[in-house]
């Protein structure tokens, strides 16, 4: 196949996927440093939250690849889009990876607003846990749930292992 169509191709694979992909065949490997390669697949996987990240979070900074880039957003990107509402008037938490806008539940929280702005604009799960919530202040955090900043999980690279066939194999 063209390299333009193999890279179209390579780019809706989750990080899992590629990796074991990108293992298969000398060739294959060689893509791995195709700077496109990792520009469209982090396009692919970030431009939906782009919205609630910082203008620009896209963009390599000076002597930054795409590849750095994809990998770094990978690792931050949740909270670099919760670091921008950590005020009364736009109150968002991470909470075990899922990003929750408590701005109108400020007034009503039973540990007060300063509890939760305590924490605003920042992971706040180790703290979510060591406080016991109820069954239904667990579900009333459901209504809270930025769904569209859920991104699906990558996962780790497979495990990946050149062995042959064995002779009594079955084709």
């Amino acid at each position: 196949l063209p390299t333009c169509v193999t890279l179209e191709t390579f780019s809706h694979l989750g990080a899992r996927e590629l990796c074991a992909l990108l293992c298969t065949s000398t060739e294959c490997a060689a893509l791995a440093a195709e700077p496109m390669l990792w520009k469209q697949l982090m396009l692919v996987r970030y431009t939906r939250v782009a919205w609630a990240l910082p203008a620009g979070t896209l963009t390599p900074r000076d002597g930054m690849s795409y590849r750095e880039l994809y990998f770094r957003l990978s690792q931050s990107w949740q909270l670099l889009a919760v670091a921008l509402h950590a005020s009364e008037e736009s109150c968002w938490l991470l909470i075990d990876q899922h990003v929750y806008d408590v701005t109108n539940f400020l007034d009503q929280h039973p540990g007060m607003a300063t509890s939760l702005l305590l924490f605003a604009g920042s992971d706040a799960s180790e703290v979510f846990a060591e406080v016991a919530h109820s069954m239904p202040a667990l579900k009333m955090m459901d209504t809270m749930l930025i769904r569209e900043l859920a991104l699906p999980h990558e996962g780790a690279p497979l495990p990946f292992s050149r062995t042959k066939p064995r002779a009594d194999a079955d084709p």
